[in-house]
């Protein structure tokens, strides 16, 4: 992860996960979780810009408002 923002600026992660509707993070999400801290903890001054995602499913305002809920 801390390679693919030294080399692209970014990095799209994967596992981190939510019930259809919802923005609580489940449980399962904490191995993604733990591995974004540990960069945090050994880059503390490197600043993320979180952008959360929807499925498909409910309009558009529904999904923005979600999407930044779950970026939060």
């Amino acid at each position: 992860m801390g390679a693919d923002i030294g080399a692209t600026g970014h990095v799209a992660l994967y596992g981190i996960y939510f019930d259809t509707g919802r923005a609580d993070v489940k449980p399962e999400s904490e191995p993604t979780l733990a591995e974004i801290a540990r960069l945090l903890k050994q880059r503390p001054t490197l600043k993320l810009h979180v952008v959360g995602h929807t499925d498909a499913l409910g309009d558009l305002v529904a999904n923005m408002d979600l999407s930044k809920r779950r970026a939060a």
